[in-house]
């Protein structure tokens, strides 16, 4: 019997095959151990920022009736003609004086989807609807590239990006942009962006939908609370979100330019707005509530 512990971990490692062995055990185990710790931590963190979640998410300014600013909502889109229809007339429906919002489908399609979204933005174009779709001539840069294509096309000081598969609520403006602006009307000169929470609209189709949603309740709920009530940043979206486009999207268009476009190797907008942080802060609006829906896989492909 063996007296003491040591002789126990010790006691077989004859050859340096196996103390390489143990050794990549344990390091595994270390990284498993930490990433475990970092995890609980954010945990605790989010319990003691929302009071055990049951915290009122932040409350924005005011916006007087009849003074809303102009917003541009943009949807990027490639050969995805099933859900692009529900997601541009989610956009529509929203909540905001029509004559002061403009939905502006970034299409690279090459397929049937550029025929149902010229139909779908000419059908609401005759209900009154300020809709259009916009194309370039290459897809340079993909997503980012199609995003810094048409940004010279954004109406207003502001503008809300959505990918075809993410449908905001009809309340998605008004709970969003009140945040840019103080409790006496003036905007907020140090509010860049404003993101919020995803959600999924079939989350009780099957399993795969219930796992997927909780995963992305873990990141919302958990992650960007605990981060941005304690560290004071957290991690961009790339979609759901309101931003400026005033000083923080020149300054985004000017680094595009000046790095010849390398920033299409990283997501565009994305490293844009993680540049202008620093001097523009941005704001979340925190909580479990959802203010973007996309569609979750409901079965495995191969």
């Amino acid at each position: 019997m063996l007296s003491n512990p040591r002789d126990f971990l010790w006691t077989d490692l004859d050859s340096l095959g196996q103390w390489i062995v143990v050794g990549i055990y344990y390091f595994g185990t270390f990284v498993l151990n930490l990433y475990s710790l970092v995890r609980l931590n954010n945990i605790v963190r989010a319990i003691w920022a929302t009071r055990f979640f049951r915290a009122k998410p932040k409350a924005g300014g005011v916006i007087p009736e009849g003074e809303e600013p102009v917003v541009t909502l943009q949807i990027c889109c490639y050969n995805e003609r099933n859900v692009i229809t529900n997601t541009i007339n989610a956009a529509c429906a929203v909540d905001w004086p029509r004559s002061k919002l403009f939905v502006q489908v970034l299409d690279d399609s090459t397929d049937e989807s550029i025929e149902v979204i010229e139909q779908t933005c000419a059908k609401l174009r005759e209900l009154g609807f300020n809709c259009q779709r916009l194309s370039r001539a290459d897809r340079i840069g993909y997503k980012a590239g199609n995003l810094q294509a048409h940004f010279d096309e954004i109406q207003g000081d502001f503008v809300g990006l959505f990918d075809s598969d993410h449908m905001c609520e009809g309340d998605f403006l008004r709970r969003c942009m009140p945040h840019f602006f103080d409790a006496k009307g003036n905007q907020k000169r140090k509010v860049g962006l404003v993101q919020c929470p995803w959600g999924y609209y079939n989350i009780h189709t099957n399993l795969l939908t219930e796992y997927d949603s909780l995963n992305l309740d873990t990141a919302f709920v958990i992650e960007q609370t605990a981060r941005e009530a304690f560290v004071g940043a957290f991690g961009f979206n790339g979609t759901g979100h309101v931003e400026e486009t005033g000083d923080c999207g020149r300054r985004w268009l000017e680094l595009g330019n000046c790095h010849g476009g390398s920033l299409y190797l990283v997501s565009g907008r994305d490293s844009g707005i993680q540049v202008c942080l620093p001097a523009r802060p941005s704001a979340s609006t925190g909580g479990p509530s959802k203010h973007a829906n996309a569609l979750a896989p409901e079965e495995q492909m191969d």
